[in-house]
């Protein structure tokens, strides 16, 4: 079977796939499956939903918790409202229905979040911020001043060893809590499993917007700052690096689809495929560069600095050791030995190693079914026509089980991780990407490095990578758009047929509360993360091997930023906002691949593409190693000094930055000033009354400290007046940049219409 007869059924199993996963897509954000009301006056305020297990533990427990927020807070807690079948059963089946969980709703109103505002820039920063507060927060401010003001509270030790409730105002210390004295009172209730889980609720108007605007705008670009400012600074980061990515993917696909045009004229495909993949190095290591230059854009854009991150990072939940108690604090912390930790790496290294021969295994068996299906199914046994396409079954079979495999070293990984009880989310990311990204490598390049340098069939390394890519991203898309989605669905179908049974009312209203508790949880941008991972490597490792891969995974992408916008919009609960500064250990495992590329793909350009041969023909195979091994060399160099002296950060950043510091430093020193011109003016007029038994120096000096006094307050007016100045200057420039922000998203986004605008036009009189 010819390469162009393959490519066209591939790419027709791939296209259906895209065009199936679209329609489905698009069919699901048109449904409305089941009713839910809005939020009504009573929980307008309330954004997040604390889930208590009242199973495990008594209701003692849980109402220690809430006197402690009410006690040391201004935070409004109060039980979730009752849904329609827990009104229409008893008491004793409303106890059986509930699951032993207990809901409560926690909100604040806009005068408490102001004042958490100012508590939560101090504690960041050290000085509350100057700007406007403002007429209403978002609903994801909202959520970030609750969840830090929940945060920040402890549990407060008892006076007196007979202390009652009714005498100390504080009840009794119950079970999760009666060793945690000073301790963290959400990070005990969590650790304990009094609390099972807390999530933020959607609001309803910002979500609407969200998918109008987003989901449904296919054409226009991503709305990254209101995605950032509803979903948090993880998911906002994560689209932006997708869109990017996407956008870089269009000019190679359109370079990878020629080269697959060039292989129709056998004189022409080395030369195309050899100069491909010296292409996609380049565009690696550009793409990689651009978005630390991107990366820095949208955290100046978004208010972000690194130490924001580290100062709201809190200990994890699991986070398990000794218990010391900290003098400067106040308060007990969780201490684990090196040597514990030590221990735990051995055992974790070991449980990887293993995974790792299995992996090893499965590609033996892999290989070992090729070399059959290669002898057995050929023309010359019979197995001509249409049967000749058997031979694709292994490869369809290995991908499959790939995908498999893939899926539960991830549970494995995440365990092992767990194991290594790693006291910060930032450790316990770092240490899971480390393991995911090796074992994903080994488990979807490990055969193709073989078939590449080993057994050098070409043919076979481009077979075995496009069924990888085309059966990940067509299984992938159909699990992350219908499986969540489908889940929900029937949860909620399961509910309303319930309440339909025990109400006769088959017209169901759902509250909103109870409809967002049956949603599935979203556990992060992870797996997306790894998802992009595979595909770059895909795309840039073995790139002369298969230039279609840039070309599918462009449409891959396309899908993904909707699906992914859709999952999050409409078939999951509302994801925790988690601070970070970027894509973090994730840009150092696809600046690996990034290396890696360069190796493999100048290996592959001059051992197997034909181009050093044609070019120099009495080129000996040491002399095509020497001749691979320097180029190699050069390119390394050349993405290295990239690397090193093209800034990491645009010069608009860098500008700002400026800009902000000589305000800071400005605006320091004029404090300084005022507040010294203040503490002598006191010291003076303290003085000046010290004298008053001397008449005659007591009209000198008054006199004269008067006059002194009225220079010193017009000094300390225009001391005032230039803070006010500078103060407004630097918020003129940030409000001129934000309009001219604005202002090249209409521009671009009304060029984009007169681009839709001509193609409707040329295809109206095709139409007719």
């Amino acid at each position: 079977m010819s390469t162009v007869t393959e490519a066209l059924i591939k790419g027709a199993i791939g296209g259906a796939g895209f065009l199936a996963s679209a329609y489905t897509l698009t069919k699901f954000i048109a449904a409305t499956p089941v009713k839910i009301a809005p939020r009504g006056d009573p929980e307008h305020d309330l954004d997040v939903v604390l889930c208590f297990n009242t199973d495990k533990f008594s209701q003692e427990a849980v109402d220690f918790f809430l006197q402690m927020v009410k006690q040391q807070s201004h935070l409004i807690v109060v039980p979730k409202a009752k849904s329609v079948l827990e009104e229409h059963e008893g008491e004793d089946k409303k106890e059986s229905t509930t699951s032993g969980e207990t809901y409560f709703l926690l909100g604040a109103k806009h005068a408490t979040l102001v004042a958490i505002k100012h508590k939560k820039e101090r504690a960041v920063g050290g000085d509350a911020s100057e700007d406007p507060v403002p007429e209403h927060f978002t609903s994801g401010d909202r959520i970030d001043l609750l969840l830090f003001e929940l945060g920040r509270l402890k549990v407060q030790p008892r006076h007196t060893a007979h202390a009652t409730e009714e005498e100390d105002n504080v009840p009794a210390m119950p079970e999760p809590f009666q060793d945690e004295e000073h301790g963290l009172l959400l990070q005990q209730a969590m650790h304990s499993k009094l609390m099972t889980d807390h999530f933020p609720l959607h609001d309803d108007k910002e979500r609407s917007e969200l998918v109008e605007k987003w989901v449904k705008e296919w054409a226009k670009p991503q709305p990254l700052s209101t995605v950032r400012s509803y979903f948090g600074d993880e998911v906002g980061f994560y689209f932006g690096f997708l869109g990017m990515y996407t956008q870089w993917l269009m000019p190679l696909a359109t370079v990878g689809l020629l080269t697959f045009v060039l292989d129709l004229f056998p004189r022409w495909a080395a030369y195309g495929r050899g100069l491909y993949s010296l292409l996609v190095t380049s565009w690696a290591t550009a793409f990689l560069k651009f978005w630390k230059r991107r990366e820095s854009t949208l955290r100046n854009e978004w208010g972000i600095s690194s130490s924001d991150s580290l100062a709201l990072e809190p200990t994890r939940i699991e986070f398990f050791g000794e218990k010391r108690f900290d003098p400067v604090d106040g308060c007990y912390y969780t201490y684990f030995s090196f040597k514990d930790r030590v221990k735990r790496y051995l055992v974790t290294i070991t449980a990887t190693m293993a995974a790792m021969a299995v992996v090893t295994v499965l590609m033996i068996l892999y290989c070992a079914m090729e070399e059959w299906f290669a002898v057995a199914f050929i023309p010359a046994t019979g197995w001509d026509g249409v049967w000749e396409y058997v031979f694709l079954v292994p490869s369809i079979i290995y991908s499959i089980v790939v995908l498999y495999v893939d899926a539960k070293y991830s549970e494995i990984a995440s365990y092992l991780t767990n194991f290594e009880n790693h006291r910060t989310e930032g450790d316990f990311a770092n240490a899971q990407v480390l393991k995911l990204a090796l074992f994903y490598f080994v488990n979807n390049f490990g055969f193709l490095f073989y078939v590449a340098f080993k057994t050098r069939d070409m043919v076979l390394l481009e077979q075995t990578l496009s069924s990888l890519l085309i059966t990940r991203q067509l299984l992938g898309n159909l699990q992350e758009q219908l499986m969540p989605y489908m889940s929900k669905r029937s949860a909620m179908k399961a509910e309303e047929g319930k309440i339909a049974k025990e109400t006769h009312n088959t017209h169901t209203i759902f509250n909103k509360v109870d409809a967002e508790l049956l949603f599935p949880t979203y556990d992060g941008t992870f797996d997306d993360y790894l998802e992009m991972f595979v595909q770059f490597g895909q795309v840039t490792l073995f790139a002369s091997a298969y230039p279609l891969a840039s070309l599918w995974s462009l449409f891959n992408n396309i899908m993904e930023i909707r699906s992914d916008g859709f999952k999050l919009c409409v078939s999951f609960r509302r994801s925790h906002r988690t601070s970070t500064h970027g894509i973090g250990t994730w840009y150092y495992a696809f600046s690996a691949l990034g290396y890696l590329s360069v190796m493999t793909n100048c290996a592959i350009f001059g051992l197997h593409s034909g181009f050093l041969n044609r070019l120099f023909p009495k080129m000996s195979f040491a002399g095509s190693l020497v001749a691979v091994a320097v180029m190699e060399h050069a390119m390394i160099a050349v993405k290295v000094c990239v690397e090193m002296f093209v800034p990491d950060t645009t010069a608009a950043v860098v500008e700002a930055h400026r800009m902000k510091r000589a305000w800071l430093r400005k605006k320091a020193s004029l404090q300084v000033e005022l507040s010294s011109r203040q503490l002598l003016q006191t010291q003076v007029s303290d003085g000046d009354k010290s004298n008053q038994d001397d008449n005659g120096q007591e009209t000198i000096a008054a006199a004269d400290v008067n006059e002194w006094l009225s220079r010193e307050k017009e000094r300390r007016v225009k001391l005032e007046r230039e803070l006010k100045s500078l103060n407004d200057l630097y918020m003129g420039w940030i409000r001129e940049e934000q309009t001219k922000r604005k202002k090249t998203e209409h521009k671009l986004a009304a060029l984009m219409e007169r681009v839709k605008d001509p193609l409707h036009a040329t295809n109206a009189p095709k139409a007719s």
